[in-house]
């Protein structure tokens, strides 16, 4: 059937056929549970013998022991706790040098730097299409870029974060900016090549879309705007919440076309997420309480029930 996952992904693992889904679940809880454990043993090996790694070196080297298990086994736990780790790496070696209260300080640099690294890890899953064995790998690893991208967009659209502070004229209130910068450009710039790379296999391989492409580049060409020069709060607003609704226009109308109900209800929610905000911002002041609720609750389920029926039309 052309809405069955194994026509949409040729060569994915399926976990729940028939007979045998109990044994495939005890095998991804086994397999989910080995790769937890090879993290704790690094934080204990650290601990028993007093190295002291900094948490990057640490997430690192637990990602690398997962790497294998996700790669032979191709679950769908391993393949999101990969990824996971991935983004959690990189923001962790980005802000190596910086201490946590001085990040907090500016907490406008972390959506910058999840949104780069969900465009990279996105990226990253597109890649895994040229080889059909690794298409359920790919799927998951796209989805969650996808969802650290629409979080940290999102984000940034909200009035507290798109209004950066004054202050923060660059990158040296955080100190050690050098390193910082540097470990953030270096993340753009892969993430700019994976995605340059995946726009030349886009014609030959079916599963990477030709909007993608230059949506990505458009939005970490903003991330880097919004994370180097600091503009007036509706610059920025306005600039994230046009490359979020291309992204969620693009998201939505491949999950219809494909009958991907996981990538049509994440970009539903982003959606949602984005109407909501733009609703806030516009209409808190001028409406009452009473008046801005009444009007959320109904802007909330018309647009949900929209959602649900072409959800519904698209199986």
């Amino acid at each position: 059937m052309p809405g069955t996952p194994g026509a949409l992904w040729p060569g994915m693992v399926h976990e729940e056929s028939g007979g045998d889904w109990a044994k495939s679940w005890l095998g991804s809880s086994l397999l989910l549970l080995s790769a937890l454990l090879s993290g704790a043993v690094i934080l204990l090996f650290s601990w028993l013998y007093e190295v002291s790694a900094p948490a990057h070196v640490v997430v690192l080297l637990w990602m690398l022991s997962v790497a294998p298990l996700t790669y032979v086994a191709r679950r769908t736990a391993l393949s999101l706790l990969f990824p996971t780790l991935l983004l959690a790496w990189a923001a962790l070696f980005t802000f190596r040098e910086v201490g946590f209260f001085a990040v907090m300080d500016r907490i406008f640099f972390l959506p910058a730097v999840l949104a780069a690294g969900g465009v990279l890890l996105f990226a990253f899953g597109g890649l895994h299409y040229t080889l059909p064995g690794l298409s359920s790998l790919a799927r998951n690893f796209r989805l969650i870029g996808l969802k650290a991208t629409l979080l940290a967009v999102l984000l940034v659209t909200t009035p507290a974060l798109s209004r950066r502070s004054a202050e923060a004229t660059s990158w040296t209130t955080l100190g050690s900016s050098a390193a910082v910068v540097w470990s953030f450009a270096l993340l753009v710039a892969a993430a700019a090549l994976l995605t340059l790379f995946n726009m030349r296999l886009a014609p030959k391989v079916e599963r990477l879309t030709r909007a993608e492409g230059p949506i990505s580049l458009a939005l970490l060409a903003v991330i880097l705007l919004y994370a180097l020069i600091p503009l007036p709060a509706w610059v920025y607003s306005g600039l994230f919440s046009g490359v979020l609704f291309l992204v969620i226009l693009a998201a939505l109308l491949t999950g219809w076309a494909r009958r991907d109900a996981r990538l049509a209800d994440i970009a539903g929610l982003g959606l949602l997420g984005l109407v909501l905000i733009r609703y806030y911002d516009w209409f808190w002041a001028p409406l009452g309480w009473a008046s801005f609720s009444a009007g959320a609750l109904v802007l909330t389920a018309l647009l949900v029930t929209v959602l649900l029926l072409k959800r519904k039309d698209a199986h």
